[in-house]
C-alpha cells in the first residue's frame, strides 16, 4: 500500500513538473508559412484580429474555419478533415492567435491533462500559446486564455503572470477582461474575478458564465 501511494505521489510530481517545463519553454518554432500556399500543407500564418482576413468570398478565415474549425471541432466533438485534434492543429498553424481555437485548445488540455493534446498535434498545448504570444505580442486575449489554461492546470505563478500581461493589453476589449476574470476565478481570487466581470459587462460583454460561477460561490 505504501508503495502504491509513493508511486502515485511521484507520478503526480513528475506530471506537474513536465507541465511547468513546457509551460515556460520559449524554444517553440515561430509561426511560418505562405499565404499563397508556397509551403505545402501550411496556409498562413494570419493574425486573427486583422480585418483583412475577413475580406473576400470566401475570406482566408472562412476558408480555414469551413474546412478545419467547424462547430464540432470547436466543441471538441469530432473532426472534419481528419481527427478533431488534427483540425485544431491546422487552424492554429494558419491562425496562431485564433481566439476561439485557443479556447478550444485550453479546454482540450484541461480535459486530457496531458502535455500534448493528441498524437497528431504538431506541438505541446503550451507551445501553441507561446507561438501565439510571439506572433501577436499585443494580443491580450492570448495571454488571458493562456492564464485560464494555466490556472486550471494548477500553475498559479505562471497564470498570474499571464493574466497580468492580459490586463495591461486589454484596453477596452471586454473579452480580455472576461477571460482574465475566469482565470482569476480558477486561481481562487474571487474579488479580482468579480472586478473583471463588472468591467467586462460595462464594456459591453453579454457573457454570463463568469457571473453565474461567482453567484454560486456566494
Amino acid at each position: 500500500m505504501k508503495f502504491i501511494v509513493y508511486f502515485r505521489l511521484i507520478a503526480t510530481i513528475l506530471f506537474f513538473q513536465n507541465v511547468t517545463v513546457y509551460a515556460i519553454n520559449t524554444d517553440c518554432p515561430n509561426p511560418t508559412g505562405s499565404t499563397n500556399g508556397g509551403n505545402p500543407g501550411q496556409y498562413g500564418p494570419f493574425d486573427y484580429r486583422d480585418p483583412a482576413v475577413r475580406t473576400g468570398n470566401p475570406s482566408p478565415l472562412q476558408l480555414v474555419e469551413m474546412g478545419h474549425f467547424t462547430t464540432e471541432v470547436a466543441t471538441l466533438t469530432r473532426g472534419n478533415t481528419g481527427s478533431m485534434t488534427h483540425d485544431l492543429d491546422y487552424t492554429l498553424r494558419a491562425f496562431p492567435n485564433h481566439h476561439r481555437a485557443l479556447q478550444s485548445l485550453a479546454d482540450l488540455g484541461i480535459r486530457v491533462k496531458k502535455i500534448k493534446g493528441g498524437e497528431d498535434m504538431t506541438y505541446t498545448i503550451a507551445c501553441y500559446f507561446i507561438r501565439a504570444k510571439n506572433y501577436a505580442p499585443t494580443d491580450g486575449m492570448v495571454n488571458a486564455l493562456y492564464a485560464y489554461y494555466l490556472a486550471n492546470m494548477n500553475q498559479k505563478d505562471l497564470a498570474l503572470a499571464e493574466v497580468d500581461q492580459a490586463l495591461k493589453k486589454a484596453g477596452t476589449n471586454p473579452k480580455v477582461y472576461y477571460d482574465a476574470g475566469l482565470a482569476y476565478y480558477y486561481l481562487g481570487d474571487l474579488k479580482k474575478a468579480q472586478e473583471c466581470s463588472i468591467i467586462a459587462k460595462k464594456l459591453g460583454s453579454n457573457a454570463v458564465g463568469l457571473a453565474n460561477l461567482l453567484a454560486n460561490k456566494k
